[in-house]
C-alpha cells in the first residue's frame, strides 16, 4: 500500500515527539515488527491489522507469550467482527481507528502506558 510507509512514519514521529514516550524502534512491515519486538522488548507495541508481509493478527500469534509484559495497541481502519474477535482473543490492550483524529492515538498510548485499556466506541460495539 502506498500510504503504509507514510502512516508508519507519522506514528513513529508522533511517539518520538511525545513527552512521555520513547520510540524504541520502527518496523513498517510485519517481519521487522516481530524481529524488533523480540529484540527490543518494548513496553507497548503499536500494530496495524494490515501490514506488508505479515499482518497484525499473525504477528501476535507468532509472538505468542514470548513478551508477557508487552502491551499491544492496534491502530487500524479494520473493525469487522471477525477481526475484532481475533484481536480480543490475542489479548490486545487497545484499538484506535485510523479514521479518527490522531489525538485519539496519543490518548490511547497514555492510557495503555498507565495500565489501562483504550477501545474506540465503534470497536466496543462490534
Amino acid at each position: 500500500m502506498e500510504d503504509q510507509s507514510a502512516v508508519c512514519d507519522l506514528v513513529a514521529e508522533m511517539i518520538a515527539t511525545h513527552p512521555k514516550c520513547e520510540l524504541a524502534g520502527k518496523g513498517c512491515d510485519g517481519l521487522s515488527a516481530i524481529e524488533l519486538a523480540l529484540r527490543l522488548k518494548p513496553d507497548i507495541l503499536v500494530l496495524d491489522v494490515i501490514m506488508p508481509g505479515v499482518g497484525g493478527i499473525e504477528i501476535l500469534r507468532r509472538l505468542g507469550g514470548s513478551l508477557p509484559f508487552m502491551k499491544v495497541l492496534i491502530f487500524s481502519g479494520k473493525q469487522e467482527p471477525h477481526i475484532v474477535r481475533a484481536l480480543m482473543q490475542a489479548g490486545i490492550h487497545g484499538f484506535v481507528n485510523k479514521n479518527g483524529p490522531l489525538s485519539e492515538l496519543r490518548k490511547a498510548l497514555e492510557a495503555v502506558a498507565l495500565g489501562n485499556t483504550w477501545f474506540n466506541e465503534d470497536f466496543s460495539r462490534t
